[in-house]
């Protein structure tokens, strides 16, 4: 169920979505084989993601709805499948568990922290406190007590009394839950296990393929919109970084200096910088689909099926430089060496497949189902080597006779809406 988050709380933490209403979020109780029930001390926590505004234009526009407004959120008994999944029979590693998701209504994966609003053409106010969001998110969460039937009024969940959190966060969520992992941790001492999961949220700090021509580019993403909606993604998320008052993970804030902590927005500077206390999990597509037409911006010419083979194989090979490059990062931020972390990297073209019920269960790596390699390392010892919880994707075959010429056969089946999100511009 949906639950605003007292006003009381959100003022006294200085909590406003965009358009200044107070954040909210979704709980669900902890399910067993025998029924429901509230005594479990074990809790998933995540972060909702939903991309992200870049100006204070394109914020004021997200103020309108449901990921910039409490009052545009919609009331649901419950949101997402796969690691949230209510039910034990499909979710048996964390149905048991006080489930909740986030609202996300900041457009900054909750670090912006800008003290004073901004106000569009109109004169409408925008504020950017995804930070203090968060905290009072939080603060709603640690609470008194259950209310003793799902219809009574929620006066609190007991997180304060938890035994176990797994933080998660989802696409732009999955970055937030890396900024504040270590807030987090410090805000619940009593904690006997905590641990970060992150899913899809691994966007590279790179720039995009050079396009052809502006107006392909134009096309594709907006054909109203002037060269500006073409800005590469990385520039835009230092322009948030700037506009938000953002924050990312504390060490990284401290490691680099005033005027390049702007790179801190990006997951492998937050990432290489975490407290090396906090074990990391990745989950996460080296193919992604959001990532491949967004960071990316590459653009097979058609339809691959209707494609010649030497174009074929020149996007194929553009496809593998993007599976190796994004590898590379995951090395190079020292994300695969963590003690207690790990990773599951595929190359299927998706985007947060952990919260599809079939992707959750049936994407396999290395002969491991995702569904298994996150449940594995949540019981895994903090201090396990990762190698032991690591598993690394095939490249894509230019001589399959798979759709999207996908070396993984567990891939997701849904291939021509997948395929619309690589080559926006098929058929040709």
């Amino acid at each position: 169920m949906l639950h605003t988050v007292d006003l009381a709380i959100a003022e006294a933490h200085g909590a406003r979505c965009l358009d200044g209403s107070p954040p909210w979020f979704y709980y669900d109780r902890p399910r067993s084989p025998g029924g429901s029930g509230s005594n479990n001390a074990s809790w998933l926590v995540m972060l909702d993601g939903g991309a992200w505004c870049y100006s204070l234009d394109e914020c004021a526009a997200r103020a309108t709805n449901g990921l910039g407004s409490s009052l545009q959120a919609k009331q649901r008994s419950w949101v997402y499948s796969g690691l949230l999944d209510p039910s034990p029979a499909h979710n048996p590693a964390f149905a048991s568990f006080h489930r909740v998701l986030l609202g996300y209504c900041d457009g900054g994966s909750f670090a912006g922290n800008r003290e004073a609003a901004l106000h569009d053409s109109s004169g409408r106010p925008v504020w950017f406190r995804g930070r203090r969001n968060l905290d009072a998110q939080l603060e709603a969460l640690r609470g008194l007590s259950l209310a003793p039937t799902p219809s009574a009024a929620l006066r609190g969940l007991g997180l304060a009394d938890g035994a176990e959190l797994l933080l998660a966060g989802g696409s732009a969520g999955g970055l937030g839950a890396l900024f504040s992992a270590e807030r987090v941790r410090a805000r619940l001492p009593q904690l006997s296990r905590f641990k970060l999961l992150l899913l899809s949220a691994f966007f590279l700090h790179r720039q995009p393929e050079p396009l052809p021509r502006a107006a392909a580019c134009r096309r594709t993403f907006d054909p109203a919109a002037s060269s500006a909606a073409c800005t590469p993604w990385p520039d835009k998320m230092r322009a948030l970084y700037e506009l938000m008052h953002a924050s990312g993970a504390p060490g990284c804030e401290r490691a680099l200096p005033a005027t390049e902590r702007w790179r801190c927005i990006f997951a492998n500077e937050s990432g290489a910088r975490l407290d090396g206390g906090v074990p990391l999990f990745l989950v996460n597509s080296a193919h992604d689909s959001w990532q491949t037409a967004n960071v990316w911006r590459t653009y097979p010419r058609c339809r691959w099926s209707r494609c010649a083979a030497a174009d074929v194989a020149r996007d194929v090979r553009t496809s593998n430089r993007m599976i190796r490059s994004f590898l590379a990062d995951l090395h190079a931020a020292g994300l695969l060496r963590r003690p207690g972390g790990g990773a599951f990297i595929s190359s299927c073209n998706e985007h947060v497949a952990s919260l599809s019920a079939a992707d959750y269960g049936s994407t396999l790596v290395g002969g491991t189902a995702m569904a298994s390699a996150i449940a594995r390392w949540w019981h895994a010892p903090a201090d396990a080597p990762p190698e032991q919880h690591t598993y690394l994707p095939c490249e894509l075959d230019p001589a399959s006779r798979a759709p999207h010429y996908e070396c993984n056969p567990t891939c997701s089946t849904k291939r021509r809406r997948r395929l619309r999100q690589e080559c926006p511009g098929w058929p040709c």
